[in-house]
């Protein structure tokens, strides 16, 4: 009995062995009073250690309250304190049955309740000395008695619910109290050791051969086994449970970085800190417009238990519930620059109803993989050429955009612009330059050559030469002009131009303002036989830049 336990547990141990050696050796009365003093004092250590243990146990319900993840928790450690209280009274009652003299009328068997301890003026059991009471009451004959029975089965199943709580944490810490209890609360029949031929009980290792204030001590020491047994167990699970708050669990290591996006020459930096959280919580995060004043400046505000908790959003554009400590937000990225998330986390405790604000940001940029063919980098002159310009972690808003000869004004779109040319480059071109404003940064540089526009193409019936017959002829109204082959979407249109006819052996021109036949033209065009040729010459199309003068057109008829 004086070996493992705690400090406290050791030292009751061996003070209660050399008692036992001196009892052996026919000890007076006055040395037993001590004894009995002994067990007093060990008594009230039992008391405190249940007064302590209730601190652990509220501590277990406020975690419960806060999170119905810990009632699992909360109902183990409930369950090993009622049977902790079960074997604790049951002793309480053996010791009062021991010392009310009733096992020497023979009704200790059938009182169970009412019974007054015999003691003297100074609250000594007045039957200390007698060897044979706790050997009557708990092995009567050698064998355990119904008594005898009941406090070795309540050992055990105490101590087999200790060693299955432990078991179950999970935890390799307490691992130690295994050995300690299995040792403190054996029950098994061992040999005698004063003569190993010999096997005894619990009950009789208990009870046997001592005087009766050593078995009512022996009985005391075992409720202050259960007492710190159990304070061991419930402490251990109240250590991972703050019941004035949040309950967390867990913890992580975070990086935040200032921006996500980082170009060359940047400076980088980033907040790190440790983030803790409940696993088994499903905290509520609301996603939104936060009303900041009602924070007050901080960052997390608590509404008090049995008031109503309203979010403080002044918008909720989403609500996720968390899942062992997180929940997993998402969007369509489809417009390119800086945007924020800002919301809320709500959890509930015993203490009352928490909010914690929330701010981040992420940027969003066109693809910087592009496929181009390098000849195609072509500004033209007199058209509005548009362009899109983005760079990777940085605002549309904070890209500047210039190059020598070239204007560039903002589209109605983010990151577009409108480039207008002022004249043709050389084969070299001209370098666009994409700044940051803020820094000053250049982002990136791209070569464009500037031309002139191409050339439009004339036509009559969509056909610039060839043969013709007379029916088409009498059909022709007016003279086209379109730019072939060419991306931008420009009209141009015909300013003037001469028909020329051969009839007979005159050779006959014809002018006209703008692209539509004059009547002359309409009727010549009547009277010219097969094998004839007609010239559309001197065609002048009306253009941005100016007119340009195109390639005639012939035809012969048929």
């Amino acid at each position: 009995m004086g070996g493992g336990g705690t400090p406290r547990q050791q030292m009751v141990g061996m003070m209660y062995l050399v008692l036992l050696a001196m009892l052996a050796m026919n000890a007076s009365k006055s040395l037993l009073n001590a004894f009995v003093m002994l067990e007093n004092g060990i008594n009230k250590t039992v008391n405190n250690f249940a007064n302590a243990n209730d601190s652990f146990y509220n501590t277990i319900r406020k975690a419960a309250a806060s999170s119905p993840a810990y009632q699992v928790k909360l109902d183990e450690a409930l369950e090993l304190k009622k049977k902790a209280d079960e074997v604790v009274a049951l002793i309480a009652d053996d010791k009062i049955k021991l010392t009310s003299g009733l096992i020497l009328t023979g009704l200790a068997d059938t009182v169970n309740g009412g019974l007054k301890p015999f003691l003297d003026d100074g609250g000594i059991p007045l039957n200390k000395d007698n060897q044979d009471l706790g050997a009557q009451y708990y092995v009567p004959g050698g064998a355990p008695s119904k008594f005898g029975k009941a406090l070795t089965k309540a050992v055990d199943e105490f101590r087999d619910l200790v060693i299955k709580t432990i078991d179950s944490d999970g935890d390799s810490e307490n691992d130690y109290l295994l050995a300690r209890y299995e040792k403190l609360l054996d029950t098994s029949i061992k040999p005698d050791p004063n003569d190993p031929s010999v096997k005894t009980t619990f009950a009789s290792r208990v009870s046997e051969h001592l005087p009766l204030a050593s078995v009512t001590a022996n009985l005391t020491l075992y409720q202050s086994y259960i007492r710190n047994a159990e304070a061991d167990v419930v402490g251990h699970i109240a250590s991972k449970m703050d019941g004035e708050g949040m309950v967390v669990d867990k913890s992580i290591g975070l990086v935040n970085f200032d921006n996500g996006y980082v170009l060359k020459s940047d400076s980088v930096s980033a907040e790190i800190y440790l983030a803790a959280y409940n696993s088994k919580s499903s905290s509520e995060i609301i996603i939104g417009e936060v009303d900041t004043v009602k924070f007050g400046g901080k960052m997390q505000m608590t509404v008090p238990p049995g008031q109503v908790a309203k979010a403080p959003m002044l918008s909720v554009s989403n609500t996720l519930k968390s899942n062992n400590g997180a929940a997993t937000w998402s969007t369509i990225a489809d417009e390119t620059g800086v945007h924020f998330v800002t919301g809320v986390i709500k959890n509930v405790s015993s203490k009352g109803t928490f909010f914690t604000r929330f701010k981040s940001s992420y940027m969003v940029a066109e693809p910087s993989a592009t496929v181009a063919a390098t000849k195609m980098s072509v500004f033209y002159v007199g058209v509005p050429n548009p362009v899109s310009v983005s760079a990777p972690g940085v605002s549309v808003t904070d890209i500047e955009v210039s190059a020598p000869g070239l204007s560039f004004k903002e589209d109605k779109k983010g990151g577009s612009y409108i480039v207008r040319p002022s004249k043709a480059t050389n084969k070299k071109g001209v370098d666009v330059v994409v700044k940051n404003k803020k820094t000053g940064a250049i982002l990136g540089k791209s070569n464009f050559r500037v031309k002139r526009l191409p050339d439009p193409a004339a036509s009559v019936l969509g056909s610039k030469e060839g043969l013709i017959s007379k029916g088409k002829l009498r059909a022709i109204s007016k003279v086209d002009a379109k730019m072939e082959n060419f991306d931008f979407d420009l009209s141009v249109s015909v300013q003037q131009f001469t028909l020329t006819v051969k009839l007979g052996t005159d050779l006959m021109s014809f002018k006209a303002k703008g692209n539509k036949l004059t009547p002359a033209m309409k009727k010549v065009l009547t009277k010219v036989g097969r094998g004839s040729r007609i010239y559309f010459e001197d065609i002048k199309v009306k253009m941005p830049g100016g007119a340009r003068k195109v390639p005639s057109l012939i035809f012969k008829v048929r």
